[in-house]
């Protein structure tokens, strides 16, 4: 599978669906004009998505070769700082074609949607946050008017722009005035979500966001249920859509007790196998876990729980939220021998979305391993995942080691929980035990993982001063330990030149990327595949960003050239490449040079996935796009109707 490239994204690879409703149906957003139903809500708790963001997968399972979440967001983060419009949706459409998701089985999409319409600061944002993530959002619509990723990014936003002036206090806490800018904004949401519904093309989230606003306006339940089954009609695998409407089930919002339950026993029976197994874990996480205290009574199955918490284990790698999550449903059960072995492997790193607060942990820890609470060192904060450059503790570890690794995953989970003051003082605290650890007994490299994750820390938050501070002396560290030429010496490079992409200075990010460049031509990392046309194709994006199409053009060639020499002609990143020099030559109008590109793509994709794989889709609505603008239109309806074709046979398999 092709993974996103470090260089200038791609065209909208928009996926066609027929419409949502037919001609004499109402759609979802039009029900929520009719009555919002009987029951009002005087206690919510955020909506899911705020609980689920704590998410900051970590494999604990070696080899499994997903990505964590805290990559992938680092991935999209730049591009909607930086209003990179075509990169977005070349990310969000790889991310729907490939149905990808991260360690831990979460989707990459519903992962993109989140970093693009919430402000880094999280719960701790102002309205001045709100209306800056609101800004690109915006002109991303206008940019691209037949984009139905940037609309549904936007709904999103404006929903929880709604849920901050609103709060998560009693109805009776809340102002007249907060009650109308919720209702406002929320209006907003609606109304960019019925544009987004009248567009051709769909996407699986646009349902979840659906569900999102459907309990905010507090439409009727049976309207609520509609957009639950057109949801899983479209996409029965995005199981976010299964934990939006769980939760809307619970009885602090529309259900009735046992409401939950029953939907978790209906979608085993409908899903079945694997899938079924996993997105009853997660129901039963959503029930059991999150977002108030469980019932007295427990009515799913433990053992399903447990099949469905496997088949998660070997799909995709357990993370340190999810064993959480496994542990307090061991506990709740009362069954001892799972929770000390699932315990065992969380360590000290509790976290507070799976255990509401730490004295819930300790007793579940005294309980199942009493032993633990002599031999774990004290927390540091309301616990996390480990950082996904931080890999299992080995028997006998280094003290030192281990407390670096308790450090680093309380700054990380205090960062997550918008606590930056106390995340702050962590990674210092963790950056003073990282300098304390040999580098001949350093396996895990600490310093410079470190340096890399306290940059970003201080990146992430517009501190660039204090970013560029860190990404410096990670490149000196760097190079001390494995050479000038490295492929982890060459990535801290990257770092530093990617803070000044996100401010837009490419003046300041260019001479970084040509000095990686230069160093690649000359220190090619031994054992290694040459690291020359990654950054030449790095470099060539920020000319491509810069506008500078001549500067751009030579360096895309020469980057497809040498990973021809390199890898071979059929190797899967060609097709990055092609994609890459393509876009160029359709922005500057050279049609039949793209053209050429495109059709040699679209051979290598049928060739390495075969011709009715989703990962054609994106060079199909190519194709499609530019033969139009070519005016031939009889071969762009025949790479529609194949794009058309194959979207029908995913959303129907």
């Amino acid at each position: 599978m092709k993974k996103i490239s470090r260089g200038v994204f791609l065209f909208t690879l928009w996926t066609l669906w027929v419409g949502i409703a037919g001609a004499q149906e109402k759609s979802p957003v039009d029900l929520a004009r009719e009555s919002r139903g009987t029951k009002r809500v005087e206690n919510p708790c955020p909506p899911e998505k705020t609980c689920d963001r704590s998410q900051t997968l970590t494999p604990t399972l070696p080899g499994q070769g997903l990505e964590t979440e805290q990559q992938y967001r680092a991935e999209i983060w730049p591009l909607i700082v930086s209003s990179r419009f075509d990169a977005l949706e070349e990310a969000a459409d790889r991310a729907r074609s490939s149905k990808e998701r991260v360690a831990g089985g979460t989707w990459k999409l519903y992962l993109f949607y989140d970093v693009v319409s919430t402000p880094a600061a999280g719960d701790r944002a102002t309205d001045r946050d709100w209306t800056e993530r609101l800004a690109p959002l915006k002109r991303w619509v206008a940019a691209r008017p037949q984009s139905i990723t940037a609309r549904v990014a936007l709904a999103e936003a404006y929903i929880g722009y709604a849920w901050f002036a609103r709060g998560g206090g009693y109805a009776d806490t809340v102002s007249e005035s907060d009650w109308k800018l919720f209702q406002t904004r929320l209006g907003q949401a609606s109304k960019t979500l019925k544009e987004a519904q009248d567009l051709s093309a769909k996407c699986p989230h646009f349902y979840y966001v659906t569900l999102l606003l459907a309990r905010a306006q507090g439409w009727p339940l049976e309207a609520q249920r509609e957009v639950f089954e057109r949801a899983i009609s479209f996409e029965p695998s995005y199981y976010h859509s299964y934990r939006e409407f769980a939760y809307t089930l619970l009885p602090k919002w529309f259900g009735e007790e046992g409401d939950a339950e029953a939907f978790a026993e209906e979608s085993l029976r409908r899903i079945g196998g694997r899938e079924g197994a996993f997105i009853y874990f997660e129901i039963a996480t959503v029930i059991y876990c999150e977002c108030g205290t469980p019932p007295e009574h427990l009515s799913l199955s433990w053992p399903k729980i447990q099949e469905g918490f496997a088949v998660m284990e070997e799909d995709y790698g357990a993370t340190m939220i999810k064993l959480n999550r496994f542990a307090s449903l061991a506990y709740l059960y009362k069954d001892r021998e799972v929770a000390k072995r699932v315990l065992e492997r969380v360590g000290n790193n509790w976290d507070i979305s799976a255990w509401g607060k730490r004295s819930t942990f300790d007793e579940a820890r005294a309980w199942a391993q009493p032993e633990a609470k002599k031999a774990l060192p004290p927390p540091r904060a309301s616990g996390a995942a480990v950082p996904s450059a931080v890999p299992p503790v080995p028997s006998a570890p280094d003290p030192r080691v281990v407390q670096w690794q308790a450090d680093m995953s309380a700054a990380q989970k205090a960062t997550l929980s918008r606590q930056f003051e106390q995340g702050e003082a962590l990674y210092r605290k963790a950056l003073q035990e990282a300098e304390q650890i040999p580098p001949f007994q350093d396996p895990y490299q600490a310093l410079p993982a470190t340096l890399q994750a306290f940059g970003s820390f201080y990146m992430f938050q517009g501190k660039f001063p204090e970013a560029k501070r860190l990404f410096q002396r990670q490149i000196q560290v760097c190079e001390r330990r494995s050479g000038k030429g490295a492929s982890q010496t060459q990535n801290a490079r990257q770092n530093f030149a990617t803070m000044y992409m996100m401010k837009r200075d490419y003046k300041s990010a260019e001479p970084i990327a040509k000095e990686m460049v230069e160093i690649a031509e000359h220190n090619p990392p031994p054992g290694h595949d040459p690291l020359l046309p990654q950054e030449l194709d790095f470099l060539a994006s920020i000319y491509h960003s810069e506008g500078k199409f001549e500067k751009a053009e030579p360096l895309y060639k020469r980057a497809l050239a040498l990973d021809e020499k390199y890898r071979g002609r059929d190797s899967p990143v060609i097709p990055v490449r092609l994609d890459h020099l393509a876009a160029l030559y359709k922005t500057e109008g050279a049609f039949d040079k793209a053209e050429s590109l495109l059709r040699r793509e679209l051979d290598l994709e049928e060739m390495q996935h075969g011709k009715s794989s989703p990962m054609t889709l994106g060079v199909l609505f190519q194709l499609a796009d530019l033969m139009r603008k070519m005016g031939r239109q009889e071969e762009a309806a025949q790479f529609q109707q194949r794009w058309d074709a194959i979207q029908k046979a995913r959303a129907h398999p």
